[in-house]
């Protein structure tokens, strides 16, 4: 699933799902806020998942906000499967975020996860002078 701003209410709908989905298999919602942004963090063995589902004003280009993301217990982001599957989840710890190689992963940035092959571009595009700054 591809998430974002858009006007598909379709993906507002499926970032509300995951976030339903995980709970009814064992995470625990941490936060909840509410009003026109619903914004949920989830946690379980150490992973983290943050859903966002927000209902934008008439006046934005975008009707939606709908987002899904997910860290592993080591702070590095995973790439979000397009359904929710806890199994696939915890395999992702060892999955490039860039190319889909499993290995070796190392932190490029904030929280990237990267292959060896793929860290020198990203590094490139995220690693930028002033980029901690």
């Amino acid at each position: 699933m591809d998430f974002g701003f858009t006007n598909d209410k379709e993906r507002y709908d499926a970032a509300i799902a995951y976030k339903d989905s995980a709970i009814a298999d064992g995470w625990s919602l941490k936060t909840e806020e509410n009003g026109n942004c619903d914004y949920f963090i989830l946690n379980r063995e150490g992973f983290t998942m943050h859903c966002m589902a927000r209902l934008h004003k008439s006046t934005c280009k975008w009707k939606y906000q709908a987002e899904v993301t997910i860290w592993g217990p080591d702070g590095l982001q995973i790439r979000v499967p397009d359904m929710y599957d806890w199994e696939e989840i915890q395999k992702r710890v060892d999955v490039c975020m860039s190319c889909g190689a499993v290995g070796k992963i190392q932190r490029v940035g904030f929280a990237g996860r990267y292959c060896s092959k793929c860290v020198p571009a990203q590094r490139k595009i995220q690693e930028f002078p002033g980029w901690t700054n």
